[in-house]
This record gives C-alpha cells, sequence and structure tokens, in this order.
C-alpha cells in the first residue's frame, strides 16, 4: 500500500525568563517578563500526494512549508482549553483563554468568565491538499514535543548563579516545561477536536484553588457578610455545590516549593475544602487530551482514533494549535525561560472509496 508522509518539524526556542517570583498558571506573567520566542522554525514536507499551504489556493500548495511562510508568536504564556463549551460548536475556530489580575470574584464566590485570548501561543489554520482520495492521520512513533536539552543546559548555565541553584538543578526544571506543552489539531469540516498531551501522566483538570499572584496564600473573596473565603477557580458542574471549611486564626504556611497550585492559607479566612464539596456531588471538568499511542497510527480507520478524510484536489482546513495548558500542574515559575522542540508528522492511511 502506497504512503506519502508529511513532517512538520518545530524548533522553538524560548530565550528570555523571570528569575524572582511565582507563577500563576493561567496568569504566568503578572509582574514578571515575558519568554521570549528568538525562533519558530517550522518545516513542513511531503511528496506529490500530499502538500500543505496557509491559503486553499492550489498555486501556494507545495512540499515544504518554512517559517517565513507562517505566522511568529512573540512569547509563549500559559492558557487554556478550559470553557471549550463557548466556542466548540462545530462552527468556530479553537479559543484559549486564561485568568488575570482583573478578574472580578462576586460576594457568591463566582469568578467572572476567563479571558479570550489572541496571542501567547501557536494556531494556525492550515490547508492539506492531496491528488488522491486518501484518509490522512498522525505517526505517533514520529510526533513529540520534547525539551531542547541543550539550550536549556547552556540557560540553565547563565542564570544558575542568580537563583542559588546548581547548573543541573535549574535544567531539570527547564526540561520540565515540556510536561506542560501541548498540541492540537482541529478538524474544521466536522468539529473535531484533538488534544494530545504527549507526556501525559494522568488526569488535569480545569479547576482549584489558585495563588495567582504569589503573595503565599491563596486567593480569597469577601462575601456579604464581609468573611473571606478561598475561591474556586475554573469549570466546573455546580457551584452551588462548593463547601469551605473552618478559618485558621493564624497564617498556615505552605510546605514544598510556593506555586500558584500550593500556598498557604490566609489567616482568618474559610478554607476551600475539597473533600466536602465531591461529597456534595461538586466534579471539575477534566482536559480531554489524549496519549499519543500507537492506535494513533493504524491504517485501519475503524480503530484509530484521528483520521482526517481528504478527497482528491481539494484543499482540506485544520487548526495546529501548540500552547502550554496552564491548569497543568508543571506549569510553573521555574520552568519559565525553557526552549523545547515540536515535531509533528503525518501520514496517509489508505485511499478513500468514494
Amino acid at each position: 500500500m502506497k504512503r506519502s508522509r508529511l513532517v512538520l518539524a518545530c524548533l522553538i526556542s524560548l530565550v528570555a525568563l523571570s528569575s524572582v517570583g511565582v507563577a500563576t498558571s493561567l496568569a504566568w506573567y503578572q509582574g514578571a517578563t515575558h519568554l521570549g520566542v528568538s525562533s519558530l522554525d517550522i518545516e513542513l514536507a511531503g511528496d506529490n500526494d500530499l502538500l500543505l499551504s496557509t491559503s486553499p489556493e492550489f498555486a501556494t500548495f507545495k512540499n515544504k512549508l518554512s517559517t517565513s511562510d507562517l505566522p511568529e508568536v512573540d512569547a509563549f504564556i500559559p492558557v487554556s482549553t478550559m470553557f471549550s463549551s463557548k466556542w466548540h460548536d462545530g462552527k468556530n475556530l479553537p479559543e484559549f483563554y486564561e485568568y488575570g489580575s482583573l478578574t472580578h470574584v462576586s460576594e457568591d464566590g463566582i469568578p467572572s468568565s476567563p479571558f479570550k485570548k489572541t496571542e501567547g501561543f501557536f494556531s494556525e489554520t492550515l490547508y492539506m491538499w492531496s491528488d488522491r482520495n486518501v484518509y490522512v492521520g498522525l505517526d505517533p512513533t514520529n510526533c513529540f514535543v520534547r525539551a531542547h536539552e541543550i539550550a536549556n543546559a547552556a540557560t540553565a548555565k547563565k542564570i544558575a548563579g542568580n537563583l542559588d541553584k546548581t547548573e543541573e538543578e535549574v535544567t531539570a526544571r527547564l526540561n520540565s516545561l515540556e510536561k506542560a506543552m501541548r498540541f492540537s489539531l482541529y478538524d474544521v469540516e466536522t468539529g473535531a477536536y484533538y488534544i494530545f498531551d504527549p507526556h501525559k501522566e494522568g488526569p488535569t483538570y480545569y479547576a482549584g484553588v489558585l495563588d495567582m499572584m504569589g503573595t503565599g496564600s491563596y486567593d480569597t473573596y469577601a462575601s456579604h457578610n464581609g468573611s473571606h473565603y478561598e475561591i474556586l477557580y475554573g469549570e466546573v458542574n455546580d457551584r452551588s455545590l462548593v463547601r469551605h471549611g473552618a478559618s485558621y486564626s493564624a497564617y498556615q504556611a505552605y510546605e514544598g516549593e510556593l506555586t500558584s497550585f500550593n500556598s498557604g492559607h490566609e489567616s482568618g479566612a474559610y478554607v476551600y475544602d475539597e473533600e466536602a464539596s465531591f461529597a456534595a456531588g461538586l466534579t471539575y471538568v477534566e482536559e480531554p487530551s489524549r496519549e499519543l499511542t500507537e492506535e494513533y497510527g493504524d491504517i485501519d480507520i475503524d480503530v484509530n482514533p484521528l483520521v482526517l478524510a481528504l478527497p482528491a484536489n481539494k484543499a482540506k482546513p485544520i487548526v495546529l494549535s501548540i500552547y502550554i495548558e496552564g491548569w497543568d500542574r508543571d506549569c510553573v515559575n521555574a520552568n519559565m525561560g525553557a526552549s523545547f522542540l515540536t515535531q509533528i508528522q503525518f501520514k496517509t492511511l489508505r485511499e478513500m472509496i468514494l
């Protein structure tokens, strides 16, 4: 069976970094230096059966696309695919959101809707073209998002002294950014959306308490009676099921590393009680991310979970996105400034009989 392959090789080098402060996942850069993208080097290659373009015009299709053919990303920031119901109705393109310092929380403890982001990630509508009727899928053995270990080691050498850590320690933290990286594919014609977590170790939930500003205690809101309660951010099934426990008479310090996900408890504030909330029926919305398993390369379209139908001589739109998932617990200040490598490879699964 004849196969063709389309290779997307992406080198994203992040060089600017912040050496102080604690990152919030969904507002990573409050008072911090943005990560700078010094190069977004994307190469797409295929044979005459499988071409790609950023335009549906046939004259623009070619075997390779270089960086100059694609939009630049000035800075990557943590965003999220939470609240996908806002756009995922089969009519709109993917949207990404974040909470920020302007997030308002009502006296009932309900945060205002997160802000839609238009920058800080790579997301582009691409078009596939073939002169045959084919099904196209991924080649999981040649897809990855991983740390650029050489670049991260070089960065660590420059900054380790300022952080009072060894180069090895800093390199390891920079390399950990790969665990928070995602890429997604959106089939514009069918509305199917696929989120891939290449380093998936367990579920990621779009909810939790956060220390958004790195103050050392979880964020709180003032209720109708003037009492303070810890804020539950994110996407849940029913906010009336949120429960709080007792308050502490003195500040309760955090243990381990201070991050937006791991912080202390403010003196006098009623602590969010996750166990009691779950017992009442509260659930967090889970990120529908997928592992890159072997089945994604299966030529049997009844087994393969991702199959793109590509009719001959017709431009097929897909949206490719590469981003940092802000609700991933590995999205912290310690890996700001990291560099990573991405490669996504498509392959023709088999011919399509119309």
